[in-house]
């Protein structure tokens, strides 16, 4: 076994040689050489400006390859065990604890004689004060008070692995166990909850103050549920972990209240179908799927394997395609309809929902159409609002606030064909903010803290060099240079970003100027 000393030493120099290592770049480049864009606003030179209040009271996150970079809202590094990671409420999306993680050498090896380290982790309130010091322990958001308390645990493959692991619903104020076995909860939408234990399989529900309102023990083996509309769809007779039984009872999907009464069965149920607007199931069975109204359970519409399969529905509008993929003689078709079978539009190659993104159960107020080398905007009886000739269009999709992203095949065999294609920006009017030349990604700036993730009027395009590696400038919605040539975008909130630019690290407020800055090579040290 190698020296206890030695060992300290040779783990924290390579976390720090980790911490340390520059940004990947091309070898010939200089810092801010490679970006097309003109110089922004607020170049790489400028002075750190004064933070403001707006976003200072949080963490922000880089993460580099293995390695995760850790600042407060003031750009001070924080060292594993200062850095915390915020536990929100599954019912109210507020924050409700703040969890602390460390690892510390155990002096053992596994058995390819890497080091083997044991995690620990300590427990605060919403404001950072201490209520549980570091035991090896993890813990993981909850609801009204209450917290999942369990062993850490690494990848498993068969649930004898986990022989002797314990994990629990748990009341941090008293310390004592609620519902033992709860490894994952799901928000059911009616102010219940579901529990699973490790291994998927569904145990019971309960109600927004912990007490158990159906199960524990389930009454048969549900594995794989989803919740919502406060129902449970679920996988029935069928253990994933269980021998191969070829002669056995095949499986079926059930639909359940939340005391496990069967309301409706069929071979296939999804519950979260993405399609999906509004209380509604898509179920298959017998060579047939169909959609299914909640909580009446009436069959609104079926279709054969054959006709085609169902893409979107909303309770007023529908979405069919026909045809296969990738097959030129029977290509996909899309077809938009009516509750009455009316067809308003189509056929398209193409067509999808323009996304809500404040309300995805909501209907779409309009729909995406791509046939050809044209996209087309549709309102929802199929007219035709606006549309644009984009030559070489093979997919799109909404940003949101009137602005769509579009790919084009990319053509040639030249030596900077690297990518399969390239992506454009368009504007409210259909206008082409960015054209599809310079970037293979194009996303809104968007904070996902907490549960219900917000976006800024920035976009992250996203650039692709021949050696590989890619680059990152962020623009305005309309096209105007912020800041180019990132090698990271890390975590965004109010006012602040958290980026990587050449051998620069820290945050940036909304314009490009920086708050706090410091070199990469200082690694984690908080200078």
């Amino acid at each position: 076994m190698m020296d206890p000393l030695k060992r300290t030493a040779v783990l924290t120099l390579s976390l720090l040689l980790a911490a340390c290592a520059p940004a990947q770049r091309p070898a010939s480049s200089t810092d801010g050489a490679e970006s097309a864009l003109p110089a922004p606003a607020a170049s790489e030179s400028s002075a750190a400006q004064p933070p403001s209040a707006e976003g200072a009271d949080r963490l922000y996150r880089i993460y580099r390859g293995e390695q995760t970079i850790v600042m407060d809202g003031d750009g001070n590094l924080l060292p594993d065990e200062e850095a915390y990671t915020p536990l929100y409420d599954l019912l109210t999306g507020a924050e409700a604890y703040r969890l602390r993680t460390k690892n510390e050498d155990t002096g053992g090896d596994d058995e390819y004689g890497n080091p083997v380290v044991q995690q620990y982790c300590s427990l605060c309130d919403a404001k950072g004060t201490l209520l549980y010091d570091w035991e090896p322990v993890t813990y993981r958001a909850a609801f009204s008070g209450l917290l999942i308390r369990q062993d850490p645990r690494s990848w498993w493959s068969n649930p004898s692995e986990l022989e002797g692991y314990s994990t629990a619903l748990w009341n941090p104020a008293t310390g004592e166990t609620v519902a033992d076995g709860v490894d994952s909860l799901q928000e059911m939408g009616d102010g219940s909850v579901l529990a699973l234990d490790v291994t998927g399989r569904t145990l019971g529900v309960l109600d927004s103050s912990g007490k158990v309102l159906s199960g524990f023990p389930a009454p048969a083996d549900y594995y794989y549920p989803n919740a919502k509309w406060g129902m449970i769809s679920a996988d029935a007779g069928y253990n994933p972990y269980g021998p191969y039984d070829p002669g056995g009872k095949p499986s079926s999907a059930l639909l359940l209240d939340r005391d496990f009464n069967i309301l409706f069965e069929c071979e296939q149920l999804n519950l979260g179908f993405y399609g999906l607007r509004g209380p509604y199931a898509l179920w298959h069975d017998h060579g047939r799927t169909g959609l299914l109204s909640l909580p009446s359970l009436t069959r609104l519409y079926s279709i054969s394997e054959e006709e085609g399969d169902i893409q979107y529905f909303d309770g007023e509008r529908l979405i069919l395609r026909t045809g296969t993929r990738n097959d030129p003689l029977n290509p996909w078709r899309c077809f938009l309809y009516d509750l009455e079978g009316n067809l308003l539009a189509g056929p398209y190659e193409q067509l999808s929902p323009e996304d809500e993104w404040e309300d995805r159960d909501a209907p779409a107020g309009r729909f995406l159409a791509g046939n050809g080398g044209t996209l087309s905007l549709l309102d929802r009886d199929g007219g035709l609002i606006r549309s644009a000739e984009l030559p070489g269009l093979c997919s799109f999709s909404s940003l949101g606030d009137g602005y769509y992203t579009y790919n084009i095949e990319r053509t040639g065999d030249s030596p900077d064909s690297f990518s399969t294609h390239l992506t454009g920006l368009l504007g409210p009017d259909f206008e082409v903010v960015l054209p599809a030349e310079q970037y293979q990604s194009i996303y809104r700036l968007t904070d996902w803290a907490g549960q219900r993730s917000a976006r800024y009027d920035l976009l992250e395009c996203g650039r692709e060099l021949p050696n590989g590696v890619w680059r990152f400038d962020l623009l305005t919605l309309s096209g105007e240079p912020v800041l180019g040539n990132l090698s990271v975008i890390g975590d965004a909130g109010p006012g602040r970003i958290a980026v990587i630019r050449g051998s620069s690290m820290g945050l940036i407020d909304f314009s490009g100027r920086w708050i706090a800055r410091r070199s990469i090579y200082q690694g984690l040290q908080n200078d």
